[in-house]
């Protein structure tokens, strides 16, 4: 496994765009970068064999992370454990 770098005038293009695929990491990490529209995140789902992380860049977005509603402006990180119910409603 080596060092990967992605800078940012490279053509990555679509809605999510994957910055560090898990094959790049032993399977340790992965890393994507997403612009999600208010309305257009999944519904309540539950990733059994990862956890997930989100950094707010600008807006707001507001989680339900198990049975508890969560938000975060700009500057926020958002952590899922495992196997967590997470709804993302964008």
């Amino acid at each position: 496994m080596g060092a990967v770098v992605h800078t940012s005038a490279e053509d990555i293009k679509g809605p999510i765009r994957l910055r560090l695929r898990g094959d790049d990491s032993d399977e340790a990490f992965s890393l994507v970068d997403e612009v999600i529209p208010p309305g257009y995140g999944p519904p309540l789902h539950v990733h059994l064999s990862f956890a997930e992380g989100f950094y707010v860049l600008e807006c707001q977005l507001t989680f339900q992370l198990g049975d508890d509603i969560v938000s975060g402006a700009a500057g926020t990180w958002i952590y899922v454990p495992k196997d967590v119910p997470l709804l993302d409603p964008g």
